[in-house]
């Protein structure tokens, strides 16, 4: 069963996605990054953390969690709302303007099960931009890339979401410089 978190951060989440006053004054958000993760939570809150310390306006973070640990984990790192669960992630994958989270989050049956093929699969049907940390599972190996540490990758994925935050819509955001 789905399990929500309360928010913890005042940023109002639009699904609009325009920037206008709201009926209680507050600016609405131009931008919505879900992130998703699993287990433990902890590369998702690295991810959410990373992201509020480069200061980003107007700028919403989702956490979604396969569960009540890596959701909290994520709101507590300064994600503006979280959910968890299978029902959660499929139906508000779709709201973000970006995903970010281990390749893990696209690969049915990973992170210990807890990623189910209903999850994957919208993840990779939401419209969002993907942005993915190349961390190796045990049923998949990543070839082709080289073996950098977890800061890195997140340095990486935190300077991805900048440039594709400043790019046109239809630009696929490069790797590292």
């Amino acid at each position: 069963m789905a399990q929500t978190v309360q928010e913890k951060h005042e940023a109002p989440l639009d699904l609009d996605q325009e920037e206008a006053e709201t009926p209680r004054g507050r600016k609405r958000v131009s931008t919505t990054v879900v992130v998703v993760d699993g287990v433990g939570g902890g590369i998702g809150a690295q991810i959410v953390d990373r992201i509020r310390k480069e200061g980003l306006a107007d700028l919403a973070i989702v956490a979604l969690g396969t569960n009540a640990v890596a959701t909290q984990r994520m709101v507590d790192a300064g994600a503006s709302r979280g959910a968890s669960g299978e029902n959660a992630i499929r139906v508000s994958a779709r709201i973000g303007d970006f995903i970010l989270g281990p390749i893990g989050i696209v690969l049915p049956n990973a992170m210990m099960g807890e990623i189910t093929p209903a999850m994957a699969q919208a993840i990779l049907d939401a419209p969002g931009k993907k942005l993915l940390l190349p961390l190796n599972q045990p049923h998949v190996t990543i070839v082709g890339i080289s073996q950098r540490n977890v800061n890195e990758l997140l340095s990486d994925a935190v300077q991805a979401l900048k440039r594709a935050m400043t790019a046109p819509r239809d630009t696929v955001a490069a790797g590292p410089d």
